[in-house]
């Protein structure tokens, strides 16, 4: 059954993108039959990634990407430019993953969606829909010191964590120590608030610390994180700070890499007597 992985989010500057580039990459290194979605129309952070270019450099048309040999942007937030891709999206034949890199705060597109008055109704109808067409729906959230985003966390777990997959990605770009309000230490002890996530099945994965001034240069070459390592564009000291970035956050992975679609699809890939996944 392919995996829907959507990176949800209530506010911007989680790091959700810099997590879902994270991820993608690894998928395409991997050779994961993995179908990118960016439906952030404004950042498009992913599509500046990983859409497909022509020779000449520029991106090709958005009716020629092909999400699972580059990406494909849209926008969730516009109902007549975009907004059902996210559910068209899952009938995509020969894929072990369908991955969306979605905007901030969107309970009330997935309301409009569905066409239903409350967001947590819309998310279940949505898990529904998603498992009614023969796919396993993964929702992942950032989490970083501020209240707010333990409160997406914890809203996503209680309301579909009984029918789907939540991962949430504690976000050590924040510092490692700043994480009591979650987990209930220090001040905050016996007051944690990962307690009630993790009682609705929530699973946690985290993401490494990479020096700033090196993820701003990242930034600006919009190129994959593996093509930073082994290229020219950064400097010496530069590429090994993402080498280790790197390492750390594919460690961070392995504790929900089934539930994202690495280890199911590996043994897809084992079950196919060429051994190559189809493209």
């Amino acid at each position: 059954m392919p995996k829907l992985v959507c990176v949800f989010g209530d506010k911007g500057g989680t790091g959700k993108s810099t997590w879902s580039r994270g991820v993608a990459d690894l998928y395409r290194q991997r050779g994961v039959r993995a179908a990118l979605f960016d439906g952030d129309w404004m950042a498009r952070s992913l599509f500046r990634v990983f859409g497909t270019r022509n020779d000449q450099g520029g991106y090709v048309p958005l009716d020629q990407q092909d999400p699972r040999q580059g990406c494909l942007l849209y926008d969730l937030q516009n109902k007549k430019y975009g907004m059902d891709f996210l559910i068209n999206s899952l009938e995509l034949p020969d894929v072990d993953v369908i991955f969306h890199d979605l905007p901030s705060g969107i309970r009330l597109e997935f309301q409009q969606l569905m066409g239903l008055d409350r967001p947590d109704r819309a998310l279940s109808e949505f898990v529904i829909a998603a498992r009614h067409l023969g796919v396993d729906p993964v929702f992942v959230a950032l989490v970083t010191p501020a209240r707010s985003t333990h409160d997406s966390a914890i809203w996503l777990a209680e309301t579909v964590g009984d029918q789907a997959t939540v991962i949430a990605v504690r976000n050590f770009q924040y510092g490692e120590e700043q994480f009591a309000a979650w987990d209930g230490t220090g001040a905050n002890a016996g007051r944690g608030r990962k307690s009630r996530f993790v009682a609705r099945h929530g699973q946690e994965t985290v993401m490494p610390y990479l020096d700033p001034d090196t993820y701003i240069r990242c930034e600006l070459t919009a190129r994959r994180w593996s093509d930073l390592v082994a290229g020219t564009d950064l400097s010496a000291a530069d590429r090994a700070r993402i080498a280790v970035w790197r390492r750390s956050f594919e460690e961070g992975l392995r504790r929900v890499e089934d539930s994202l679609g690495f280890v199911s699809s590996a043994l897809s890939r084992r079950a196919d007597p060429d051994g190559e996944p189809a493209l």
